[in-house]
Parts: structure tokens; sequence; C-alpha cells
């Protein structure tokens, strides 16, 4: 099947639109690098399971800003590689470890 038939259809969402210049792909594609072999993060995984069944209870904390992550889940390695790189984000500066395939979603359908 031709790629553009797959692209054309109503589910398929991308961030192709989002005007990101050559070097900004780069960087983009080196920040994800350097984090080769960084732990899977069940902390933000289990704080989204929370989130989406309404627990209450004490939240996980956001990374510090500035900091390299020393766990990720694929939504915040590529929010995290974006904040890094300057490029907008579903997360802006102030979420990037929770951000979720689902914020990435809603901030491609905006572009």
């Amino acid at each position: 099947m031709d790629i553009g038939t797959r692209l054309s259809q109503p589910l398929t969402n991308a961030n192709t639109a989002q005007y990101k210049t050559e070097d900004q792909r780069y960087l983009v594609a080196r920040a994800a690098e350097s984090l080769i072999d960084t732990s899977y993060d069940w902390v933000a995984i289990a704080e989204a399971a929370r989130e989406a069944t309404r627990l209450r209870g004490l939240a996980a904390a956001e990374w510090p800003d500035n900091a390299v992550p020393g766990s990720v889940i694929c939504s915040s390695l590529a929010d995290w590689a974006y904040e890094k790189v300057g490029l907008d984000n579903p997360g802006g500066s102030k979420m990037t470890r929770f951000t979720t395939p689902g914020h990435w979603d809603a901030f491609m359908m905006r572009l």
C-alpha cells in the first residue's frame, strides 16, 4: 500500500506539518539518542493510570528543569527532546515527564 493512502486516513495523525529546520531535526534525534539505555519510567505510567482512573493521592514529581531524565516513556522522551531544542511540544515547559500519546495526539491536531 502506498504510504500516502495510509497518511490520508482520518485516524492517522502526525506532526509533519510542524515546521522544523534540518538542524532541529538533527538535534531532536541526538537528544533522543542520548537517552538510549535509559530505563522505562514506570512511575509516570502509574501516574497516568492514577489520573485516568481519577484516584486521588500524592502525585509523582515532574523532572527538574534542565535535568536529563533518569527514566522515560516514548511520549515523554519525544517531549523532552523537542523542548530541549526549542520546538513546540505538547507538554510545554510545565509538563514533560507525564506527556502521554494522547497529549501528542491533541497537540498534532492543533497544528
